[in-house]
């Protein structure tokens, strides 16, 4: 029987209405490569990753610039209006080229601090579940209901959990959840989302390494800070 595969999928059309900047967020220069780059990297440095899909904006005049662009693991696909949208594209790229039980790994174009570690733990957690699960965080800090925005009351955070990813399912259980979602004309904010109006359960594996998303212009100082560590650690 062949081996599992593992497949990567960048969603990579947004343009970041958020961050307020001239260029998409993802193709920020920190400490010499863009966002994008360093969100990518993680992965090509794994031997196992069999390859990684990056869906790109119609309009995208950047990606191709990039010496990242020409790795022999990097397909570049058309994306769409929303993450799910692109997501979608990358998948019908793999069930060409992939097996329905094969892994897809959803990253975030702008959240370049994946540590290996991390990456890692998800894989060895999740590769022998049915569905798959993400890597996310206990909630640390007091969290408030708010109604207008004055605090309505205090939620339990005992099981909450923030997201984070990758977010690793098996390529087939993926593809019917987000179809799924999109005839039935339900919102998908992430992968798990899409896993969970589909009736099926995501498993959580604690992420032991900061792996903030680059949104706001604020998240600049930090994530240049951590990526800086990683650097050091590296070359340490």
């Amino acid at each position: 029987m062949q081996a599992e595969k593992f497949w990567v999928v960048i969603p990579n059309a947004g343009i970041g209405d958020r961050f307020k900047s001239e260029i998409p967020k993802q193709y920020i220069c920190i400490h010499g490569k863009t966002v994008l780059e360093h969100s990518i990297s993680t992965f090509l440095s794994e031997d196992w990753v069999a390859g990684v899909i990056v869906a790109l904006a119609s309009h995208d005049t950047y990606f191709q610039q990039l010496p990242i662009a020409q790795h022999e693991k990097i397909k570049p696909v058309l994306g769409g209006k929303t993450r799910s949208d692109s997501v979608m594209s990358a998948l019908s790229y793999l069930k060409n080229h992939a097996a329905k039980s094969d892994w897809v790994l959803v990253h975030d174009a702008v959240r370049p601090c994946l540590h290996v570690e991390d990456l890692q733990a998800l894989v060895n957690t999740l590769q022998n579940e049915p569905v798959g699960g993400i890597l996310a965080v206990p909630v640390q800090d007091t969290v408030k209901f708010s109604e207008k925005h004055s605090i309505s009351h205090t939620v339990d955070r005992n099981n909450l959990w923030c997201a984070l990813t990758p977010q690793m399912f098996r390529l087939q259980v993926l593809d019917e959840a987000l179809k799924y979602c999109q005839k039935q004309g339900m919102a998908v904010t992430d992968e798990s989302c899409a896993i969970e109006n589909y009736g099926m359960k995501s498993m959580l594996v604690e992420a032991k390494h900061p792996n903030p998303k680059l949104t706001y212009t604020r998240d600049f100082s930090l994530v240049s800070l951590l990526l800086e560590a990683v650097t050091n650690e590296v070359v340490a």
